[in-house]
């Protein structure tokens, strides 16, 4: 689920925004929800979030700082500002110390915005974690981590192997495959097993071996070859 937090003092603006992040979602195979909000209590936003501000005074600039000292540090933020909000050295500096990404109003916003919530889209989804529990012990587990996931043979649980450990996960490889459907690193390359593709390093077709950093698999079915060669070759990958 990603959360598109808009604090806007404008409907017309509001609505101008919200036509942008549908049209944007509508080509993503992600859940969201658009939360217009005029206060700054959203604790009840649960998962991944954007934010677009597009109005600056001082309760949103105090508002940024503690966002930027909270667990929403690396949320993506949006402002959207008229030209004579800050000199350029404050203008300079307010986008480096907050990592804010800003457009103005004068400028295309239909088109600007949409470029920066497709970039802040792309580096929210990349940032998503599996999240399980084994052993009373609650695990976070990156996607960008894992390499592939191996159904263990003496049970239906799995073992989830990343660039530094591996993982036990009580759920059978068609629950884990379900839950990572809708992001396109992942694929089931055979009944047993699901790699990451964007970890791959390279694939030996003719002897079936997947090379990732530091491990190696060779559990690909014969009739997905192929294709798991086209999604790596569609990743810019070199085989």
């Amino acid at each position: 689920m990603i959360n598109f937090v808009i604090c806007s003092s404008s409907n017309s603006y509001l609505h101008l925004y919200k036509e942008i992040i549908h049209k944007l979602m509508n080509d993503k195979k992600t859940d969201y929800r658009i939360h217009a909000i005029n206060s700054f209590s959203f604790d009840n936003i649960k998962g991944r979030k954007i934010f677009i501000f597009d109005f600056i005074d001082e309760d949103n600039v105090k508002f940024i700082k503690e966002l930027r000292l909270s667990k929403d540090n690396y949320s993506p933020i949006i402002c959207i500002f008229d030209n004579n909000v800050f000199s350029d050295n404050e203008l300079l500096w307010f986008k480096k110390n907050y990592s804010v990404d800003v457009i103005f109003r004068k400028d295309n916003i239909y088109e600007l915005l949409s470029i920066y919530l497709n970039i802040n889209y792309n580096i929210v989804n990349r940032n998503k974690s599996l999240c399980f529990k084994y052993c009373n012990e609650l695990f976070h587990i990156l996607y960008n981590d894992i390499y592939y996931i191996e159904k263990n043979l003496c049970n239906n649980d799995s073992t989830i192997v990343t660039k530094d450990c591996k993982y036990i996960i009580n759920l059978s490889i068609n629950k884990i495959m379900n839950i990572l459907d809708n992001d396109n690193r992942f694929y089931k390359c055979h009944r047993s097993c699901i790699v990451n593709i964007d970890n791959i390093v390279s694939y030996d077709i003719s002897n079936n071996i997947i090379k990732f950093y530091n491990d190696t698999i060779a559990l690909v079915s014969r009739n997905r070859k192929r294709e798991l060669e086209n999604k790596i070759i569609d990743r810019n990958y070199v085989n």
